[in-house]
């Protein structure tokens, strides 16, 4: 299972330069399933997470800063979508004086 998700991962950014699908959830609903998904925007130096959810014309999303990933505002729904990881990695960057760009997002993501 585990070398599924890092072949899926790969496959990923080779397919979707821009974006790097991080972390997906859909949630059960009568006659609809919500998706939920999480993305490292590579061409978003300020906020490089994006979050959104729906589908098309019911879609809605956001563009996240380093302070905005780490709060507890996102917590549940980088824990739903199985990238809780995501506000580990952004936590140490920020700590360690680094600055947070989609790069170093992505390298740390694909290291661990």
């Amino acid at each position: 299972m585990q070398t599924r998700m890092r072949m899926n991962k790969l496959l990923n950014v080779i397919m979707n330069k821009n974006r790097i699908e991080i972390g997906k959830f859909e949630e059960d609903r009568a006659c609809y399933k919500y998706p939920y998904f999480v993305s490292i925007n590579m061409g978003n130096e300020e906020a490089p997470i994006e979050v959104a959810e729906g589908i098309g014309y019911h879609s809605n999303g956001a563009n996240l800063s380093p302070e905005e990933i780490v709060s507890n505002q996102w917590k549940e729904h980088f824990e739903k979508c199985g990238c809780g990881k995501v506000i580990t990695i952004v936590k140490a960057l920020i700590a360690s004086g680094k600055t947070v760009t989609p790069q170093i997002i992505k390298e740390q993501w694909f290291e661990g």
